[in-house]
């Protein structure tokens, strides 16, 4: 009701001036304005007759508007069109309308000069929920085809989709969309149904996370002699594609040295700091993915070196040779993922924010270069991250 007070607030001052004009053919004739101004006037006094349901006038201001177009200006657009050619109930004029409606029209329209914004879209929407019951008992007794009468009435309800109380909704368009389809596979209507009637989702077979991870790192064998366990830090960046996961990862862990170590003819201190890099590339598949929890096992490469830090090497350039340098590392692991926060309502991507659990077993190969240096590498890291697939539409 506010809104219908504001409407007519909004047309009065243009009422008031029209008015005075005996019909909309001495509107024309005196007019000296501009064709936009003259276009913006007669739809503004098409509103308040729409708002009147007054038949007659509504049929003379849509003809005045649509002999107001040309190659340069638009005066109705062609859901509005349709609105009144169902309520005046020429149905053969939107099934003609609609065919006609291509890609290049579409085009062609979005070059003119488009009426000022105003409500007479939403006013027509509701003078035809008033009658939508009546207008499709019309359609379903005439003589046209039943691929015309079916699409007629699917059409309709896609023009009034979510106004007001009309129960029509998205997901009920895309299932009597869906129905259409099947049951006229070679229908006229087919692409304009695809392209604006049924709009649904399915995600995409690709997805993309990132995770930023700490945890505890172990060496073991003669490793362990000289290094310490280490504390990472890390950031982790992964794509999935259908139930694969690529996973991207920087490891840096930090610890110290646990014995005199000689570098050349320096010796690296027991207790210096150490800086361990773990770049991997790995491979897993979702064993299980459920609403709460993923399990993906996973194997990898990797290369992975053991020296001193940026900050200690500045201060004894000595220390640049020092500790192992990077060698090929192979691994396996799991990660168990805890899905905290998910959104699977939006039309944009499927999304969660999750914590991860990953546990990997690594083969370092720096026995191949140094003596002393057998052992493996296990670590366990916990991350904090996000995932998400991007929904596409299905036409």
């Amino acid at each position: 009701m506010k809104k219908k007070v504001f409407i007519g607030l909004f047309i009065l001052s243009e009422i008031s001036c029209l008015a005075q004009t005996d019909s909309i053919s001495n509107f024309n004739i005196e007019s000296r304005e501009s064709k936009s101004e003259q276009i913006e006037k007669a739809r503004k006094l098409l509103l308040y007759e729409v708002m009147d349901s007054n038949k007659s006038k509504i049929k003379e201001l849509t003809e005045y508007l649509l002999k107001c177009e040309d190659e340069n200006y638009i005066a109705l657009y062609p859901d509005e069109k349709w609105l009144i050619n169902y309520w005046q109930k020429e149905f053969q004029k939107v099934l003609k309308g609609v065919i006609e409606q291509d890609s290049k029209m579409i085009k062609d329209l979005q070059k003119k000069v488009h009426p000022e914004e105003d409500y007479l879209f939403y006013e027509l929407k509701e003078l035809l929920s008033k009658d939508r019951f009546e207008i499709k008992i019309k359609i379903a007794n005439s003589n046209f085809e039943s691929s015309d009468k079916d699409f007629l009435i699917l059409n309709l309800d896609y023009l009034l989709v979510e106004h007001g109380d009309s129960g029509i909704s998205q997901d009920s368009l895309n299932t009597s969309s869906n129905i259409y389809l099947n049951k006229y596979p070679k229908s006229s209507y087919e692409d304009y149904l695809r392209e604006y009637i049924r709009y649904q989702f399915k995600l995409s077979k690709w997805g993309a996370g990132l995770e930023l991870f700490s945890g505890y790192g172990v060496f073991t064998g003669s490793i362990s002699e000289f290094y310490s366990n280490n504390v990472p830090f890390g950031l982790a960046y992964n794509i999935s594609t259908r139930n694969f996961t690529l996973y991207l990862r920087s490891y840096f862990g930090f610890g110290k040295t646990l014995k005199d170590i000689p570098v050349n003819s320096y010796i690296w201190e027991k207790g210096s700091k150490i800086a361990v890099f773990h770049i991997e590339a790995s491979i897993g598949y979702n064993f299980y993915d459920g609403e709460k929890f993923r399990l993906t096992p996973f194997t990898g490469i990797a290369t992975m070196d053991i020296g001193s830090t940026e900050g200690d090497i500045d201060q004894q350039p000595e220390l640049k040779d020092a500790g192992l340098s990077y060698t090929t590392t192979y691994n396996v692991g799991v990660n168990i993922d805890w899905k905290i926060m998910q959104d699977k309502n939006s039309t944009i991507n499927d999304s969660y924010t999750f914590i991860r659990l990953r546990y990997a077993y690594n083969i370092p190969k720096f026995h191949k270069k140094y003596v002393n240096s057998h052992g493996l590498f296990h670590y366990i890291t916990i991350g904090f991250g996000g995932f998400g697939r991007k929904m596409k539409r299905v036409k």
